[in-house]
């Protein structure tokens, strides 16, 4: 059995905005640092293995990218390698407003 944390907090973009960054962390099989360049591409994944083992088309942390992207923000993941589990996060612009 195997967890997944997910964890919102209070960032500032590259742009200066204020943000939110919303992190997926999880203790599955880990991405090797050479494989993790692929993972936003559209229909790409780690390596062919996964999607025999798991099924999926590559296309999920794509379409986050590009949410992300529309909304100011960007991804990422990061991974300690096979076995390790992982950390994929988003972050987007938000605006303050006031209570009605």
């Amino acid at each position: 059995r195997g967890l997944i944390r997910v964890v919102a907090t209070e960032c500032c973009l590259p742009s200066g905005e204020s943000g939110l960054q919303v992190e997926v962390h999880d203790t599955g099989c880990g991405v090797p640092a050479h494989l993790q360049g692929n993972l936003f591409q559209a229909f790409k994944q780690a390596d062919s293995t996964v999607a025999r083992t798991y099924g999926g088309t590559g296309l999920g942390l794509h379409l986050v990218l590009q949410l992300a992207e529309l909304q100011g923000g960007t991804t990422g993941c990061y991974s300690s390698g096979a076995g390790k589990g992982s950390c994929f996060w988003f972050s987007y612009a938000v605006q303050e407003s006031e209570a009605p």
